[in-house]
């Protein structure tokens, strides 16, 4: 390996989460990254990218991103951060940064966990039950204080730049911070209402906070009804058609027709909300997701032998006992110097995360059905650890418990290198 050129750490605190994370590039084309809970064996990462500039090119992205999530620089071999240098000579040659935690997140927003099928069902029947869109987009708060309107994204912490699209929410005329959606640059998809005329409203129902903000955009042309979001038409008055208000169905009909339109369209999914209930930070009980395609991140386990460079193995730690679910293989989006660089890393006795889609609604086990996969989706922000059976959904509990997997995590959450580091599981 040639010599590091640049080398960057950082830190990421807030609610739950006490992390760092790394990265450095070489002479010779290589990106090198650790990361992983503060005080922990942190996981590392070697991305061979055949020349200093696509390495360097890579370093910048990967710096760029972690500085837009909210992670802060601090000194490397530090005592408290605990992040070795990639080349101790560098730090000896430089001044160590001050090792001043992450800010605390100013808005801490709802997460929307997934339901299965049956639920589902169930839920299109219930009239306490509203169906919108599941938009795909990137999670973003907007706040206005009357006189600067400001982004978050979904950790809490400063976005750099505002949806361009979102500015007319300015004329609303009155303090407010709204929870969404920023669709690129240009369009920014309102769903729901944490403060409004300076007032929190985060404990009044979600019917009485929608109609709120509905009633006020309506009001000042920003759209012509809430259902904008789906569909071709534009909105009315003065106003640009970027800001849009996520349409809720609560009719048992309407919703199943606005499902079936959803699908035949290929959206990505559904939110299911609890039209009476407050709106709940984390892990929500209130509200529900379904997927039309479902994505989770997958441990790359090893690599089976095939046409041109065979496929990739993956798998699941499954949190009772630690141990290494089967998942199944995947090539479909991956080319075959991608699968050669993912089996380097395996040799070197690494776990790559990869976040792989799969239908599933025919996946009836645990063996994914029609993965599909890219090297652009190589996770270097999350470990082989956190990557947990839970992801398949709760109906999937039994299913999961009767697997036989293997030992992959120890007592203390560790990773365990069985037989060597060139182990190839599920040959």
């Amino acid at each position: 390996m040639g010599k590091i050129v640049e080398q960057w750490a950082a830190a990421y605190q807030g609610g739950t989460s006490d992390k760092v994370w790394a990265g450095a590039y070489t002479d010779d084309g290589i990106f090198l990254s650790t990361w992983g809970r503060r005080g922990s064996n942190l996981q590392q990462g070697v991305k061979p990218l055949g020349s200093v500039a696509a390495a360097s090119k890579e370093y910048q992205k990967k710096v760029g991103e972690k500085k837009s999530e909210g992670y802060t620089q601090v000194g490397f071999n530090d005592s408290y951060y605990q992040v070795r240098s990639f080349d101790p000579t560098l730090v000896a040659a430089a001044p160590k940064p001050a090792a001043t935690p992450a800010p605390a997140p100013l808005y801490l927003t709802s997460h929307v966990t997934a339901c299965d099928e049956r639920a589902l069902k169930q839920y299109l029947e219930m009239p306490s039950y509203g169906l919108s869109e599941k938009v795909n987009g990137e999670r973003t708060v907007l706040s206005y204080d009357g006189k600067t309107l400001k982004a978050f994204n979904r950790k809490g912490q400063p976005c750099a730049t505002v949806p361009s699209g979102a500015q007319p929410l300015v004329y609303l005329g009155c303090p407010f911070v709204i929870d969404g959606e920023r669709m690129g640059a240009d369009t920014f998809v309102a769903f729901d209402l944490m403060e409004w005329d300076g007032k929190d409203v985060k404990a009044q129902p979600f019917s009485q906070r929608i109609a709120t903000l509905e009633t006020a955009m309506q009001q000042h042309n920003l759209i012509p009804y809430a259902s904008s979001v789906y569909g071709d038409v534009p909105c009315v008055g003065q106003f640009p058609t970027g800001v849009k208000l996520l349409g809720v169905e609560c009719d048992s009909e309407r919703k199943r027709e606005l499902f079936a339109y959803l699908q035949d369209t290929n959206r990505e999914g559904v939110i299911l909300r609890q039209l009476d209930a407050p709106y709940e930070v984390g892990d929500t009980k209130y509200s529900r997701k379904f997927k039309f395609l479902a994505d989770i991140d997958v441990i790359v386990t090893g690599f089976r032998p095939g046409i041109a460079t065979g496929s990739v193995n993956t798998g699941l730690v499954r949190k009772s006992d630690g141990y290494l679910i089967d998942t199944g293989s995947v090539r479909s989006g991956l080319r075959d110097k991608d699968i050669e660089m993912l089996a380097k890393l395996i040799e070197a006795g690494q776990f790559p995360v990869l976040k792989v889609t799969y239908l599933p609604i025919r996946t009836t086990g645990v063996k994914l059905v029609e993965p599909r996969t890219s090297i652009k989706e190589l996770r270097t922000d999350k470990t082989a650890a956190e990557c947990t059976t839970d992801q398949l959904g709760e109906d999937k509990a039994a299913m999961i418990a009767a697997e036989v997997g293997r030992p992959f995590l120890d007592a203390a959450g560790q990773i365990i290198q069985l037989r060597g580091q060139r182990e190839t599981l599920w040959d």
